[in-house]
């Protein structure tokens, strides 16, 4: 049995970035706090091992620590020390917000440096790829710090398309993209714990049949509308809700 998941990691990384936000409060500190744990893991995977999936710090700490099957083998990529360097990155997301929500910047002046910021770490995990690997697999602060800078630059233009040029109501044009980030964790374990393939395949197959050359094209597509409209059935279950949280 495997103990690990992606929902666990979420979990446990959004506990220990909660529990250091509700101890250290102010945005400052909550910085530091990230900035410590980006420098812990990269001390650790630094001197204790290498970057190979069998010799890494964070394939040793899972198979000495972690119980149950590894999904990697010899390493787990939602192990102990990925759980860590993942709350780096939950604080990052809440300093974000709280700059996002209270800064006095005027709108597209704020996107702006929102983008440049993000755009900031991502160049500067890019530069330090070639001594200190961008992986994923062991969420090594290199990862971190590109994964934050994309979130950030991404967050930034659509604010600024969504919010700040539609006088903060929802685009028409960006309704199926607020469908799927309302039901994110829903998307996830539909497509995890369904069938969807399957079920797509029953029922979509003999149209895609129909066109011999785009058959893969077809069947991608229709599998992600089939995704779609379960998200919307929840959207609509959940509109009154959905209202009090954009408002």
């Amino acid at each position: 049995m495997r103990y690990a998941s992606v929902l666990g990691l979420i979990g446990f990384s959004c506990a220990i970035a909660g529990t250091c936000i509700l101890l250290c409060r102010r945005t400052g500190a909550v910085a530091s706090a990230a900035g410590f744990i980006l420098v812990l893991i990269t001390l650790l995977q630094f001197t204790c091992g290498n970057f190979t999936p069998d010799g890494s710090v964070n394939s040793w700490v899972d198979r000495h620590w972690l119980p149950g099957r590894l999904h990697g083998g010899v390493f787990d990529p939602e192990g102990p020390l990925c759980v860590v360097s993942a709350s780096a990155l939950c604080m990052g997301g809440w300093i974000a917000g709280k700059f996002l929500k209270e800064s006095r910047l005027p709108p597209v002046r704020l996107c702006t440096a929102m983008a440049g910021a993000g755009l900031l770490l991502f160049c500067t995990a890019r530069m330090l790829d070639g001594t200190y690997p961008i992986i994923k697999s062991m969420w090594t602060g290199t990862f971190v710090l590109a994964a934050a800078g994309i979130s950030l630059t991404f967050l930034s233009l659509f604010h600024l398309a969504v919010d700040v040029w539609n006088e903060g109501k929802w685009a028409q044009w960006a309704f199926p993209l607020r469908v799927i980030g309302i039901n994110a964790l829903a998307a996830y374990l539909i497509h995890s714990l369904l069938n969807v393939h399957e079920l797509n395949r029953r029922i979509f197959s003999g149209m895609a049949d129909l066109f011999p050359p785009f058959q893969p094209v077809f069947l991608a597509v229709s599998l992600l509308l089939l995704q779609w409209l379960a998200l919307l059935f929840l959207d609509r279950r959940r509109l009154p809700f959905i209202k009090k949280a954009v408002k």
